[in-house]
């Protein structure tokens, strides 16, 4: 058979067994990566930084076992900080939040002290290309379910996904406010 752009069939490739995989059988995914693919795919729809803000910690709060949250973006021009807290108000662990945004790492500590309460904090970065946008932030003080190493690279999916949705949202939200 010929070849286009470097492409060829080759009747003398016979696979010898196979593996079959439904779309019922692939959505059939562990819960964790079910929710980044749930996340994925409600963030893909959503065009600009407001529609954006609210839905993605909400999504996050139902994947992850956390109290509090914040979405906070670097940009002036496009910052927006959104949390879920019982008071409204979400306190961020300040050398947490440096060392991420310096580093591009994601964090996760389980003996935050709050005035003698222990919290458990974790946060990951929101990287396009080697840019730090901001971070996502979560907290929460039960005891019973702190946070792990699950839930931060569950976390950090998200927050990959999300960066991205951010790059794509920041220029047509600064063009929406130049019209």
């Amino acid at each position: 058979m010929s070849s286009s752009h470097g492409v060829e069939f080759d009747p003398s490739l016979v696979p010898k067994s196979l593996v079959k995989l439904t779309r019922e059988e692939a959505l059939a995914l562990p819960p964790e990566q079910y929710a980044v693919l749930k996340i994925t795919t409600a963030l893909s729809s959503i065009r600009g930084l407001v529609e954006l803000e609210r839905p993605l910690l909400e999504l996050t709060f139902e994947v992850l076992p956390a109290e509090r949250g914040a979405v906070i973006l670097l940009d002036p021009a496009s910052s927006f900080g959104w949390g879920r807290g019982a008071d409204g108000a979400v306190r961020i662990c300040r050398p947490i939040f440096d060392q991420v945004l310096h580093e591009g790492v994601a964090l996760l500590s389980n003996e935050v002290d709050d005035g003698g309460r222990r919290r458990s904090v974790m946060a990951a970065p929101l990287l396009v290309f080697d840019s730090v946008l901001g971070l996502i932030y979560l907290d929460t003080a039960d005891r019973e379910a702190p946070f792990d190493t699950h839930h931060l690279h569950t976390l950090t999916s998200v927050a990959s996904v999300a960066a991205m949705s951010l790059g794509y949202a920041r220029p047509l939200n600064a063009l929406e406010s130049e019209n």
